[in-house]
């Protein structure tokens, strides 16, 4: 966690304690909000940010680092990551299938729950890609979002 003038700085580098890449969030205009049960939007304390504890990207909390802009539009953070569909019927992709995706860490191909064991990521342009291969979302080039 970095601070810029006693405020804590959301540069998109990679959070440990949420094993996802914090929202960029910093000079962007962007304010991060939390929305409850009932659907009321709060902005997110600065000892929040501090405790990384607005945001859960796990699949049990299911919180999204959601954001506003000044005219009370809504965004939310989509850590970079890599997908891959297993079809309910191979050669037949019209019958649907499940997405499994796993975050990676900060720029690299890297899934940041250790999962790397046994798959194989690959960037969407790569010559081959099996139905085994998880694939890095095209929008995440260099970035640790989009």
């Amino acid at each position: 966690m970095e601070e810029l003038n006693g405020k804590v700085v959301l540069n998109g580098k990679y959070s440990a304690k949420n094993k996802v890449n914090m929202p960029k969030l910093s000079h962007t205009g962007l304010t991060p909000v939390t929305i409850d049960g009932e659907g009321n939007i709060k902005d997110v304390t600065d000892e929040q940010i501090q405790k990384e504890d607005w945001y859960s990207y796990n699949t049990t909390d299911k919180k999204w680092a959601n954001a506003k802009t000044a005219d009370g539009s809504m965004w939310v953070w989509i850590p970079r990551f890599a997908y891959k569909i297993s079809y309910t019927t191979e050669g037949d992709k019209s019958k649907g299938g499940t997405i499994e995706i796993v975050f990676l860490k900060g720029t690299t191909d890297e899934p940041v729950d250790g999962s790397g064991d046994g798959i194989t990521i690959k960037r969407a342009t790569a010559d081959t890609i099996t139905d085994s291969d998880y694939i890095v979302h095209p929008a995440f080039t260099d970035e640790s979002r989009f």
